[in-house]
């Protein structure tokens, strides 16, 4: 940037807030196909028959208890923030779900 002639300014009171991956949840279902799509395909390109079956089935069952687990611990503490965890698994698994049924 600085061969192009722009400037680094420093300043020392900025701070960033992470919100969390919110672009991602807004950005909605394309963006979760994409990005548990891609590392099924990733999968599915290195290993084949009852590897390929135990990653999908391992990583649904894992999206699935993370949903339940936030979602249970959402309910008997009140903590919004793991009631959005939870939808947020919730809707992994069916996307994790869809490409299992309807991969090769």
């Amino acid at each position: 940037m600085r061969r192009a002639g722009w400037q680094a300014w420093v300043v020392p009171q900025a701070t960033a807030v992470h919100g969390g991956a919110v672009s991602a949840r807004r950005a909605g279902r394309m963006v979760d196909e994409h990005r548990i799509g891609s590392l099924d395909r990733y999968y599915a390109r290195e290993h084949r028959g009852l590897a390929l079956l135990a990653f999908r089935l391992v990583r649904w069952a894992g999206y699935v208890g993370r949903a339940l687990g936030f979602g249970l611990g959402a309910t008997l503490s009140g903590r919004r923030a793991w009631r959005e965890k939870a939808l947020s698994y919730r809707r992994d698994a069916v996307v994790a779900r869809r490409l299992f049924r309807s991969a090769p």
